[in-house]
């Protein structure tokens, strides 16, 4: 079934007749913050071609997962045959959620409601201000919890686990450290009222620790490593938390000597792999990667491209590795180190240090502890040492060099020809616009007819195109990264993909209609690079 989870704070039902006015509605109410996010509003003119429906199947997924119906009563509204449609099915699947009934024309709301003090009186065009407030005070009720509630909820937590006398035995989990992830936990993400204060949690915790890594104090290794793993097991619970990692990424600062946040990313890339390998980010690593190249090559930010590389290499084997290897050794000199320790990689051992009980538990039931030896690396994957350039980095041609002996010991591989991707390999031109680049993955095309459907098959190693500008927010928690078609940079689906934290490109149509299923993808340094389903 298809994940039904409210995505949109208010269906905008209406006739077309007063659409300006509705637009007008429907641009304020997106511009207003609830509780720690953006309102989400749905009007179909935004997100579906005008007048061209390709039948009631959007619409009552629209509706399924909308919070609040907002129906723009006029006399064409009235009369209209989709407005009833909506409203109907709204009252009968909605339980219990409510409908906002707003009066644009007087006497043209249904004849109950004319009389109740709950319709908005909309008549006056000069009194949009008055109006919009009494919108959003139905569409906005005062939250059981605020934003600040989470934060010092959640200083408390880690206040508690800071003290310089309490260390993680080992690595195992303490009621400290469990404490933190119950903070971090308490507040329900899918829950619009709650999606705020889970967010304003997670990066309260982030900005005490990009204080602390400029610290020296014993706590600071286990903080940075306790984030990954609450981050990991958020993930593994609900895969929306992803963006906390973009926003991890986005905070940290580009000339830290040690990145404290970049860390805790890569933490929790190698939990998952450990024990949920298809809910690596593979787009996070690349923009990880990308990230320590900003700043100075220092020894943590090298040790930090050394493990991206064991995370890499847990994963190389996935439908989207191959590809997301090739971006490494296209980056700068960290991520190509990175690819380096890729490549190399031959034992995953499954028993491994966790520092929150959840995590802990779940590797539990994976079974005893083995080690898994991976397959040896493809010949694309070792072809690619040849060419990698050391950007006069003696550490590099160094760490270049270990793994051409590495996989001579490990796999008996001792030849290193010329990479024979050119002929896998086509530049399908320059986005017009992006965010959160580096982005890679597999291809999966979304058209009108399959969006819904597509929302419980794809995952974070996907590059979702969205061939038309039309939002399907079940797509957005699953997949890596979108590419959507041409449209204005301030367009309702934009604002929605970057209030998320997705990362994605907008493209012309020659380019979208270029992109083909199962292609894998991978924009870098402002291209996009499309290699071939069937590459070696």
């Amino acid at each position: 079934m298809p994940d039904t989870r409210i995505g949109y704070d208010a269906f905008l039902s209406h006739s077309h007749a007063d659409r300006a006015w509705v637009h007008r509605l429907a641009a304020a109410l997106a511009a207003h913050d609830y509780n720690g996010r953006p309102l989400r509003p749905w009007l179909d003119e935004d997100v579906l071609d005008p007048g061209e429906l390709s039948g009631s199947q959007e619409l009552t997924s629209a509706l399924d997962r909308s919070r609040c119906l907002a129906v723009v009563w006029t006399h064409q509204s009235a009369a209209s045959d989709w407005v009833r449609f909506e409203v109907q099915h709204f009252e009968k699947q909605a339980k219990g959620r409510p409908i906002v009934h707003i009066e644009r024309e007087a006497g043209s709301a249904p004849e109950g409601l004319r009389q109740s003090p709950s319709l908005i009186d909309a008549t006056d065009c000069a009194a949009f201000e008055g109006q919009l407030a009494q919108v959003l005070d139905r569409l906005c009720p005062t939250p059981a919890v605020s934003v600040g509630d989470a934060e010092r909820t959640a200083d408390t937590a880690f206040d508690d686990f800071l003290p310089d006398n309490h260390r993680c035995p080992e690595g195992e989990p303490t009621p400290q450290s469990d404490a933190v992830l119950d903070a971090l936990m308490r507040y329900d993400i899918a829950d619009p009222a709650q999606e705020g204060p889970a967010l304003a949690a997670f990066m309260q915790i982030a900005s005490r620790l990009a204080e602390l890594g400029r610290t020296v104090l014993p706590s600071t290794y286990d903080a940075k490593m306790l984030l990954g793993d609450c981050l990991a097991a958020a993930q593994i619970k609900d895969l929306a938390y992803r963006q906390i990692a973009q926003r991890l990424i986005d905070a940290e600062d580009d000339g830290a000597y040690d990145p404290a946040l970049l860390a805790a990313v890569v933490r929790c890339g190698s939990k998952l792999a450990e024990i949920a390998p298809e809910k690596v980010d593979h787009s996070v690593l690349l923009r990880t990667a990308a990230k320590l190249d900003s700043g100075h090559p220092t020894g943590p930010r090298r040790a930090l491209a050394l493990l991206i590389g064991r995370v890499v290499g847990k994963i190389r084997d996935s439908k989207a590795g191959p590809v997301l290897l090739d971006a490494l050794c296209r980056g700068g000199p960290m991520a190509r180190l990175a690819f380096c320790a890729a490549i190399t990689m031959r034992d995953v051992v499954s028993d491994s240090i966790y520092f929150v009980s959840p995590l802990a538990q779940s590797a539990s039931r994976l079974g005893e502890a083995t080690t898994t030896q991976l397959p040896a690396p493809s010949r694309q994957a070792v072809s690619e040492l040849s060419t990698l350039d050391t950007f006069e980095y003696p550490w590099l041609s160094n760490a270049i060099a270990n793994a051409k002996r590495d996989l001579a010991a490990l796999y008996g591989i001792d030849t290193f020809g010329y990479p024979l991707m050119q002929a896998h390999r086509r530049y399908a031109g320059v986005p017009l616009h992006h965010h959160l680049a580096p982005f890679t993955g597999r291809l999966v095309r979304a058209t009108t007819f399959n969006m819904v459907d597509l929302a419980d098959r794809v995952g974070v190693g996907d590059v979702v195109c969205l061939t038309e500008p039309r939002v399907v927010d079940a797509l957005f928690d699953r997949a890596g990264a979108v590419v959507t078609a041409e449209q204005d940079p301030e367009a309702p689906q934009i604002k929605r993909l970057k209030s998320r934290a997705i990362p994605f490109a907008v493209v012309a149509p020659r380019t979208m209609a270029g992109l083909r299923d199962g292609e894998r993808l991978s924009f870098e340094r402002d291209k996009l690079v499309i290699f071939a389903a069937d590459r070696p």
